[in-house]
């Protein structure tokens, strides 16, 4: 049996150690218990410690497959209208190609908003426009009214702490019978 595929997104980058430490012991807590479910969490950026004081772009090792998205017709269509530099801006459009297949890849998204993220609030309207189930949690902050007024059932919020594991298997079940599939069967299809 296959394991499904979860994108899993956090804000790592322009944070302090402590708050990046943070991120990914909730990370590693959470992508442990979808592997007992029998998911696959794709939470390889959110997992890095050195991210916290870097740019994701610079660093991350993008595979190749997504480095040839990028075309130098698009560095330099896109150039005047950003402030990176066209290397850098090679690998931000290789990011944007990798980031949207996994999320077009992905059973349902995950995305701890403890912190403010534009990064992560571009992925979730992205997903929740794919048509993906969304489950937004935070650890005793408030997430933005935005994102908690968001109309549609395809978007669940909870707060990190107690009933928080049965909030999120509750919302795989919904996810799953979404698709009419049980807990770690592979659709045919998305």
């Amino acid at each position: 049996m296959k394991d499904c595929v979860v994108f899993y997104g956090a804000s790592v980058t322009s944070r302090s150690k402590t708050q990046a430490r943070e991120i990914i012991d909730r990370a590693i807590h959470i992508c442990e218990l979808l592997r007992n479910y029998g998911y696959q969490c794709h939470a390889d950026v959110v997992l890095d410690d050195k991210l916290h004081s870097r740019s994701a772009a610079s660093i991350t090792n993008i595979p190749e497959k997504f480095l040839k998205l990028s075309t130098e017709e698009q560095v330099n269509k896109l150039y005047p209208f950003r402030s990176s530099d066209p290397n850098e801006l090679h690998k931000e459009l290789a990011c944007y190609y990798w980031g949207l297949d996994s999320l077009r890849n992905a059973r349902f998204c995950l995305w701890d908003l403890t912190y403010p993220s534009t990064g992560a609030g571009f992925e979730l309207a992205t997903a929740l426009t794919l048509g993906k189930k969304c489950f937004c949690f935070s650890e005793n902050t408030r997430i933005s009214s935005t994102v908690c007024g968001y109309p549609l059932n395809s978007l669940m919020i909870s707060n990190y702490g107690d009933g928080f594991e049965q909030q999120l298997l509750e919302f795989i079940k919904a996810s799953d019978r979404h698709f009419n599939i049980n807990p770690g069967e592979q659709p045919d299809s998305l």
